[in-house]
């Protein structure tokens, strides 16, 4: 875990930004931040970190934010996680469920946000499809390709948890939030293979193990292995929502699918994009605040 100091690094006047750089793993990271916060968003994932028990890391860092939080003025926290299947969780879902666990410590009002993958730069999950499709003429992929997802726009998951700050109704409560389609993994890569002109030919094997198919993934696209791991292990459940929808708190129509990906090539070709999901792989514990 990187061991940064806390440094400033713009000094806030009126209409001003103040982005404050630290490693949220310290039981110190908050010594710069002000006392009092209207809303708190939770954006740390861990994911990415080389080390096995992601789940313990995931953890630690959520419980020294809950301390934290716990000392201050703090009226909602907005943590976006993932959707959490039935079943035997994987390491990466089990992390996020305790994530969850960690920041209700704190006391302080949470809005859980649960989202399957999400179409846009930024996502280490769009990344993988993109590369496997515009990479491989053929797929000899595994049988979990067949599981059932709920992609949403990384546009409509913005602003869903803008539409949480100050939501009294959405204070201590979960929502599960997915775009209007529903699909197979498969169905997905062969989509996002129409969107961009390309003919592709998916087969399915069951002989590919989750382990095996990480190391795959590894081969044909630029995550890396742990990152890889952690996310294949929780592709073999499907990930819909099934509890409480945007729909139910929230008025909104989120993108379809095929507008999703045209949205997000559009940001990419025209060089519009902000971020990339290699920017959080610098640490486990990092963080931006503003």
């Amino acid at each position: 875990m990187r061991k940064t100091p806390i440094r400033p690094l713009a000094t806030p006047n009126s209409g001003e930004l103040l982005i404050i750089e630290g490693d949220a793993g310290s039981t110190n990271f908050s010594s710069l931040i002000p006392k009092t916060i209207d809303v708190a968003y939770y954006l740390i994932h861990s994911m990415s970190s080389p080390q096995k028990d992601l789940a313990g890391i995931e953890s630690q860092v959520a419980r020294h934010c809950a301390l934290q939080f716990k000392a201050m003025e703090l009226g909602q926290i907005v943590y976006l996680g993932g959707i959490v299947p039935e079943g035997e969780l994987s390491s990466h879902m089990k992390s996020r469920y305790m994530v969850e666990g960690e920041l209700r410590s704190s006391g302080r009002p949470l809005t859980v946000i649960r989202a399957a993958i999400i179409i846009g730069s930024g996502s280490a999950s769009f990344e993988i499809m993109r590369d496997l499709v515009e990479k491989l003429p053929v797929m000899i992929a595994p049988k979990w390709l067949h599981s059932r997802c709920q992609p949403i726009a990384v546009y409509d998951c913005i602003h869903y948890l803008v539409e949480c700050a100050g939501n009294s109704e959405l204070l201590d409560r979960t929502v599960e939030i997915g775009g209007p389609d529903v699909l197979t993994y498969r169905e997905m890569l062969l989509e996002l293979a129409r969107v961009r002109g390309l003919k592709r030919l998916i087969v399915t094997v069951p002989v590919l193990t989750p382990r095996l198919s990480s190391f795959w993934l590894t081969l044909v696209t630029a995550v890396p292995f742990s990152l890889s791991q952690s996310l294949v292990m929780s592709l073999v459940h499907d990930a819909v929502t099934q509890k409480t929808s945007q729909n139910d708190v929230l008025a909104y129509e989120p993108l379809r699918y095929e507008e999703a990906l045209k949205r997000a090539f559009a940001k990419i070709q025209g060089n519009d994009v902000f971020s990339k999901w290699t920017d959080a792989s610098h640490g486990q514990g990092d963080f931006l605040l503003n």
